[in-house]
Order: structure tokens, then sequence, then C-alpha cells
């Protein structure tokens, strides 16, 4: 008899502690849920950080398009950012045009630019110059549809327009950063 009575208080203290353990992770996985941004295929959420990037990224490819004598207004922005992606251009299989283009420290982030019947575009990227000053290199990949059925690319880089120019960064700390840890090469030249 005594034994039951301890077996039965150890399994209502377990149940107790079980639906004190439930809450507590239901409060934390709601109050998770309340403070990141859900991002998801219906509905994007982008933070104050997203948007000023995509300000920022906006006029660095302007000042690029400018610099390079390339009119991106006669294209128009294909957006590859996370969270900011639509599956609208899933088909163009816009990643073969990443692949096949250099990224390096200190490159911004590749934007693409395509014409209204998707056969021809434009990535601008800004990179950093191989130089003791610190400078940056404006590079406009031209591209167009590939044709062959043979390639494993659905895209090809017919250009590259490249001119040094003044290195741009969102912010003055995001700039000291690669000022100050660009590769010992750079900063010996």
């Amino acid at each position: 008899m005594k034994w039951r009575k301890i077996r039965k208080s150890i399994l209502v203290a377990a149940i107790i502690t079980l639906i004190i353990l439930g809450v507590i992770l239901g409060c934390y996985f709601v109050r998770l849920l309340k403070t990141n941004d859900v991002k998801s295929a219906g509905s994007v959420t982008q933070t104050t950080a997203d948007k000023e990037l995509y300000a920022f990224l906006l006029s660095l490819d302007k000042t690029m398009g400018e610099v390079l004598e390339i009119d991106l207004s006669n294209y128009r922005k294909i957006d590859t950012l996370d969270g900011f992606t639509t599956s609208e251009y899933d088909d163009l299989r816009l990643l073969d045009i990443k692949m096949q283009i250099p990224s390096e420290y200190g490159d911004s982030i590749l934007s693409i630019y395509l014409n209204n019947d998707n056969t021809k575009g434009v990535a601008p990227k800004q990179g950093i110059a191989p130089t003791k000053e610190f400078n940056g290199v404006y590079n406009m990949y031209l591209f167009e549809r590939d044709l062959d059925k043979d390639s494993k690319f659905a895209w090809k880089i017919t250009e590259n327009k490249s001119v040094e120019g003044e290195f741009k960064a969102i912010n003055e700390t995001v700039r000291e950063h690669f000022m100050n840890n660009r590769t010992a090469e750079n900063k010996s030249q």
C-alpha cells in the first residue's frame, strides 16, 4: 500500500512537471515567433536593415551603371536578396549567372537586371581593388541566354566591363571593416 502511494505521488509530480515544461516551451516558441521576422512565400516581412541594404544596393548599382555607361533603366531588377525573392523567376535559372561570376572577400552582393523579354541582362558587382590605396572596382557583367543545348548553364557571360572607383559601403563601420581587413597582398601593393 505504501509503495502505491509513493508511485502515485511520483506519477503526479512527473505529470505536473511535464505540464509546466510544456507551458514554458510554448511561451518560448510564441515569443520567438513574435520577435523574429517570418519569411514565407505568401508574406514577406522585411526588417529595416533589409530595406536599408536594398536601398544601398540600388544606389550602388546606379553608380556603377553611370560610371560604366550602361543605362540600367533599359532593364528591370530581379530581386535575388533573401526576403525579396519571388518564385516568379524560378524558371529563369538565375543562379547560373551567379555561378559564373567570381566572388571574393569584400565584394558587394551581385545584382541581376534583365531586359523585358528575358534574353539579355547585366549583373553589377563592386569589389576591392588590388592596390595599396583602398578603392573599389566596379564590374558590370553582360550576359545573354545560352541557346547551346549542350551547355550546362542557361546563361552565358558575353562581356565584363570594369573600372576602378570609390569603394562604397552601406555605412562607415562596414567601410572601415573592409579597409582594415583587406588581404596583406592588397595592403603591400
